[in-house]
């Protein structure tokens, strides 16, 4: 039939195949693994073991399931010999016991109370594909949240966070509705800004998610910028809906407005858009484009990830918008040209990918009925072979192109949404049998795309999604039988799946491998997998503890293994206080990991894991309250604090000439420009580049600095020391009296003191500047930065003590004023006055420098010593005053 659907046939493919494979008691379905996978995986360094059966060296996969066949079988005859009956997976369905298949865990078949949340008008539930599922193999964490802990005032501060992190979040969005009338066309940012967003994303997104033609977006692109008074109000939406996704690409410092963060004016975006879709939103109004932004929008909350678990609600109302324009159906049944055929092909795709997106995040069973569709699978072409006016299809092409991702995705479609309806359904009924048949559907899949994937140029972003795409549905489908790995050995090999999809998405986090994307998604879009990733890791880590006996052969193997797998928990860790420190968001995912990790910690380590859990929650409690407050303080004083740390490297010319390097004249100096003089470059605690020496290399340009004035004033007179002197007044030329330079001395240790020693500069440098409250900058402020990881200790100390030295300056100096101006009224000699200013302003300089750069209780004394130096130059301006008066 010429209406016949690429997905129904995939459809009956999957239910057919198999029917000649052999049975699992025979030959368990697992694939040899394929070049490209074996690249990607990370099989051949970790694998998953039974101390007890002392397995120490990794295995191909065949040869890995031969094992753990034999492993089962032994098992079995060891429990015939006592005399217990043996089931397998055909005679496990016959028990009257079960009402489960295989035996799983009954807590798979029933669900957790945490899939339950909440009573009486506000609840919420989730399914088995949702990490709550999981929270149950850490009764220690659980116990502690729900009022088992001892201590009851640290349950009493976790529910003053949430609740202020939630307020905060309710009051951000009604604001942004309140506070602004959405103009569409008064938002769009600067075009260079504006090209850089919407390059992200169609280098990212729209070459996964296919929502747009390429040529066709551009041209209209170019035509908005040539008349932007007359744009249209629907290219608008879909301009600021593609910049708010390539936004999550940007750097999160920038204020495309000047004014705001970059995810404050995202949201706003999103907000605008959504507003505006609300108001078109009628019968005549729902055509393509309104889809397309529909989607578009979809992708920018996900990556927001600001609707939280209301998302798959949102999709539902995109899915039923499709239905109603008829995507679900073979584009032939209309009278549509090759291009929208293949348009609606394509987008029909993308609605159907971010529905079962949507219901992994949440748990629920896929919108999409598959046997109700008949739309064809997108075709792979490039978009410069679509043309509006084409008569015929163009010839597929063989290799990657635009659409590749979409049409290998497309292949596995039907077999990913079973998974969803099954996992998720009411009655939890698939069989192990069934489960290894589509776990060996998915990794073939997953192997011929990657395998593809390889031979194409500029898809970094649509491979790594792609191979995270396919291990997530591996994890969805295998985790249930997880939780019965101690019950029956014959789950070992979901077990073996498990831990090795989630270490390779976690190695998406690492910095040395090219997922720079997928780094970025991690804690917002993807955030769910991500930290169900972790939470696997750590259980992996409780089950090893269980199983392996201390001593023996085997214990370094499962230290180095434990000791790699904490590292990938750490960097999650990492990856999710990120989000919770520039928005305030996500706190909670963040607070139950690092419970979670340190219970597995506490077990390793053979320590109380009640009183680890309760010293952990103490911590990030008390971080993610330094966090809240500095986000809501610098919300209300309109600033913010940089994410991300960066250093400029500073080239030294071979030649070095101060007075070059320094062309500054006393009349052009701002308090600003010395405020920044004491700031050296300091490692990112991001990067781990620590630079322990750059402070010092840099105290000679201090000196040179303050000096430079003098330099420029009386280059031509320095040729010898007589002619310094003289020029700095501390000795008199020849038949002349020398230059009294009393007010110069006053207004340098003036500079010095209110300008050069100050902080200013160093706080505004790492974000930390608040002029309402400057005196709690580093005290309040310092400390979130710190805690949050986005400002060394070390940098903060010395902050610190340059905040100090200048407080010292500043209380000195009315000391130095009274004893300049004594000697001068006394008639004090002039040049004996310049010696007293010279010895002073030394003085002051090398105390400065030794109160910031001086970390060592011996080597403090110097800053001591050179105190009292400073002092005695003011005391002896009074005492040769007092002795003339």
């Amino acid at each position: 039939m010429p209406d016949q659907c690429s997905y129904a046939s995939y459809v009956s493919q999957w239910r057919d195949a198999d029917l000649h494979e052999k049975r699992l008691d025979s030959t368990p379905p697992v694939p040899a693994t394929s070049s490209a996978s074996n690249h990607a995986s990370l099989s051949s360094g970790m694998h998953v073991f039974d101390s007890r059966n002392r397995v120490t060296k990794p295995a191909s996969r065949q040869d890995e399931m031969q094992e753990l066949r034999g492993r089962v079988k032994a098992l079995e005859h060891a429990i015939a010999r006592q005399g217990a009956p043996i089931h397998t997976p055909d005679t496990l369905g016959d028990l009257s016991d079960a009402g489960r298949p295989d035996g799983v865990a009954e807590v798979v078949e029933s669900l957790p109370d945490q899939c339950f949340r909440g009573s009486n008008g506000g609840t919420r539930y989730v399914g088995r594909s949702n990490y709550a599922l999981f929270m149950s193999l850490f009764p220690h964490v659980g116990g502690f949240l729900h009022r088992e802990s001892k201590n009851k005032n640290q349950r009493g501060d976790m529910e003053k966070l949430k609740h202020q992190m939630w307020s905060r979040e309710r009051q951000n969005h009604q604001r942004a509705y309140r506070d602004h009338a959405f103009r569409l066309e008064e938002m769009v940012p600067a075009r260079p800004f504006a090209d850089q967003l919407v390059h992200l994303y169609l280098s990212t997104f729209e070459t996964t998610h296919r929502i747009l033609h390429y040529q066709a977006f551009m041209r209209q692109y170019e035509a908005y910028w040539t008349d932007p008074m007359n744009a249209d109000t629907v290219f608008l939406a879909k301009l600021l809906a593609v910049m708010a996704v390539g936004s999550s690409f940007y750097s999160p410092e920038a204020k495309p407005t000047g004014r705001e963060s970059m995810h404050q004016t995202t949201s706003r975006w999103i907000m605008a858009v959504r507003s505006w879709v609300t108001s078109v939103f009628v019968g005549a109004n729902i055509n393509y484009d309104l889809l397309q932004i529909q989607c578009l929008l979809m992708l920018a909350r996900q990556i927001d990830a600001t609707d939280g678990d209301i998302t798959w609600i949102a999709s539902g109302s995109l899915t039923r918008t499709a239905l109603t324009m008829g995507l679900h159906r073979n584009p032939r049944r209309f009278r549509h040209s090759k291009f929208w055929a293949e348009m609606r092909r394509r987008l029909w795709a993308t609605i159907v990918e971010l529905d079962l997106q949507s219901s992994a995040d949440g748990g629920m069973r896929p919108s999409i009925d598959l046997e109700e569709c008949d739309c064809d699978a997108p075709s792979n072409f490039d978009d410069s072979d679509l043309e509006e006016d084409m008569a015929e299809d163009p010839a597929p092409k063989a290799g990657v192109s635009d659409g590749y991702f979409q049409a290998v995705l497309s292949r596995s479609l039907p077999v990913r949404t079973k998974i969803m309806e099954m996992v998720n359904s009411l009655k939890f009924t698939l069989t192990y049998d069934e489960a290894l048949r589509m776990s060996d559907m998915l990794i073939r899949h997953m192997e011929e795309g990657l395998a593809a994937f390889e031979h194409g140029s500029g898809m970094t972003f649509a491979k790594s999604l792609y191979s995270f795409t396919m291990r997530r549905y591996l994890l969805i489908l295998h985790r249930p039988f997880y939780f019965s790995v101690l019950q029956s050995p014959k789950y070992t090999y979901s077990r073996k799946i498990c831990l090795e999809s989630s270490l390779h998405i976690l190695s998406m986090l690492e910095e040395d491998v090219p997922h720079a994307h997928m780094r970025d998604l991690a804690p917002s879009m993807f955030r769910h997998e991500f930290f169900y990733a972790a939470m696997t890791v750590c259980a992996e880590l409780q089950l090893q503890m269980e199983e392996t006996s201390p001593g023996g052969q085997l214990t370094d193997l499962v230290r180095s293994q434990q000791a790699v797998m904490m590292r990938t928990v750490e960097r999650m860790i990492q990856a999710l206080q990120s989000r919770v420190y520039p928005n305030g968001k996500g706190g909670k995912a963040y607070i139950f990991l690092c419970m979670v990790f340190a219970s597995v910690k506490a077990k390793l380590n053979g320590e109380d894991v009640h009183v680890a859990i309760g010293r952990a929650s103490e911590e990030v409690l008390s971080a993610c309250k330094a966090m809240m407050d500095f986000v809501e303080d610098r919300d209300k004083v309109g600033s913010t604090l940089s994410p991300r740390s960066e250093v400029a490297n500073f080239q030294t010319p071979s030649v070095f000439d101060p007075v070059h390097v320094f062309p500054m004249d006393f009349s052009d100096l701002s308090a600003l420009d010395f405020g920044t003089l004491f700031d050296f470059p300091d490692a990112s605690l991001s990067n781990g580049d620590h630079r322990g020496t750059g402070y010092k290399q840099s105290i000679p340009l201090i000196i040179l600095s303050v000096h430079a004035y003098i330099l420029r004033k009386y280059n031509n007179q320095f040729n010898d020391m007589s002619t310094i002197l003289t020029t700095l007044g501390l000795r008199a030329a020849s038949g002349q009296q020398p230059p009294n330079h009393a007010a110069g001395y006053l207004v340098a240790n003036f500079v010095l003191a209110y300008a050069l020693m100050s902080t200013r500069g160093g706080k505004m440098r790492h974000g930390l500047d608040h002029n309402v409250a400057p005196r709690e900058d580093l005290s309040k402020y310092g400390e979130a930065a710190v805690q949050a990881g986005k400002l060394s200790r070390t940098t903060l100390n010395r902050l610190k003590r340059q905040e100090a030295a200048h407080a010292n300056a500043v209380e000195g100096f009315p000391f130095f004023v009274a004893g300049i101006l004594l000697a001068v009224q006394a008639g004090v000699p002039s040049e004996t006055i310049n010696t007293i200013g010279a010895w002073y302003t030394l003085s002051r300089v090398a105390f400065g420098l030794a109160y910031v750069f001086i970390e060592s209780e011996p080597l403090s004394f110097i800053r001591s010593l050179l105190w009292w130096s400073g002092n005695s130059a003011c005391i002896t301006a009074l005492v040769l005053a007092g002795k003339r008066l």
